[in-house]
């Protein structure tokens, strides 16, 4: 059991620091993403705007995944990226953002996040033991 736990947070550290060390790529990528959507609507907000609110969230996943010892998104070291990602839906939906916008654009970093995750943790054992704790992503 022990041993058990010891391999889950190695997974989770590896996660996380996979999450940092890639932060700029998936940063790029999710905006992009978010950019050639059909559905995207720019004059709700500026690209300056997406990108800070991006790399905030971002930030604040890798720091949850840090701190939650692989526990769930319901784990207390999310609450941050829950109030936020709550505050930024609010922001969103006064300005016309309709929820399936909100929620296509979590989704997209998703998207983003678990195709990197499997390449990287692709190499050798377990790569379906770590991706699956990448369902820490809100979804």
């Amino acid at each position: 059991m022990a041993e058990q736990n010891d391999s889950a947070r190695a997974g989770e550290r590896r996660i996380a620091t996979l999450l940092a060390n890639w932060r700029d790529e998936i940063l790029n990528l999710w905006i992009k993403e978010r950019l050639e959507a059909d559905e995207f609507r720019d004059e709700l907000i500026s690209k300056k705007d997406l990108r800070q609110q991006s790399r905030q969230v971002l930030d604040m996943l890798v720091q949850g995944v840090q701190d939650s010892g692989g526990a769930d998104f319901d784990h207390p070291a999310f609450d941050d990226l829950r109030h936020y990602l709550n505050e930024i839906s609010h922001l969103r939906a006064v300005k016309g953002y309709t929820p399936m916008e909100n929620a296509t654009y979590v989704l997209a970093l998703r998207n983003v996040v678990i195709p990197l995750l499997a390449e990287e943790l692709g190499e050798g054992r377990g790569v379906g033991e770590d991706v699956g704790r990448a369902r820490v992503l809100p979804a």
